[in-house]
Formats: C-alpha cells, sequence, structure tokens
C-alpha cells in the first residue's frame, strides 16, 4: 500500500499561496532591515561630520583667543608711556612746554541777566 498522499489541486493553489505570501513578507522584512541600516549608518555618518566641525570650530576658536591674547600683549608694549614719550620727543620732535610756550585765559564768570 502507498502511504503517499496526493495532494489535489487547491490544496496545490493554498501551498502556493501561502509560499508566496511568506516570501512576499521575508522581502518586506529584509526590505526593512536594510532601510532601518542605512538610515543607522547615515545618522552616524551626519554624526562624524558634525564632530569634525566642531573640533574645527574649537581650533579656530582657539587659535583666534591666542590672537587676542598677542594683539593685547603687543597693545600693551606699544602704549607704555615711556616709549610714547620716546616717540613723541624723537620721531615727532616734540618737547615739555616752557613757561614762554603757556597761556594763561581768564575764566569769565557769566553771572546772568
Amino acid at each position: 500500500m502507498n502511504t503517499r498522499t496526493v495532494r489535489t489541486e487547491p490544496d496545490v493553489h493554498e501551498y502556493l499561496w501561502n509560499r508566496g505570501r511568506n516570501t512576499f513578507l521575508y522581502v518586506i522584512a529584509v526590505l526593512l532591515l536594510v532601510v532601518m541600516l542605512s538610515v543607522y549608518v547615515w545618522q552616524y555618518i551626519r554624526l562624524v561630520e558634525i564632530q569634525m566641525k566642531i573640533k574645527s570650530a574649537e581650533a579656530k576658536i582657539s587659535e583666534s583667543k591666542q590672537k587676542i591674547l598677542n594683539l593685547q600683549l603687543r597693545k600693551a608694549s606699544l602704549s607704555r608711556l615711556d616709549r610714547i614719550d620716546i616717540a613723541a620727543r624723537e620721531r615727532l620732535e616734540m618737547h615739555l612746554p616752557g613757561k614762554d610756550d603757556v597761556i594763561y585765559l581768564a575764566e569769565e564768570i557769566d553771572n546772568g541777566p
């Protein structure tokens, strides 16, 4: 006796329908997984790009702060009073006023009407 089961035509159609549906669901699941992984990788790449921009900006800020400090030091050295006095005497040929160079003006007091 043959124990082999013969499938009827409706069983074959149901089997093929279920197989196609399962394949479709697997394809959808794989596509969703690929999309999710792509979004994750894209976000990670953006994160790395942003971190690189932040480091670059921090480096520029540090460089600018150093330039500011250097300029403040230069300003302080250039604005020393003894340096200004020497430059005024030697380059501009300025001198301290003598008694003859000073003119005093009388202050007028306005008493009003």
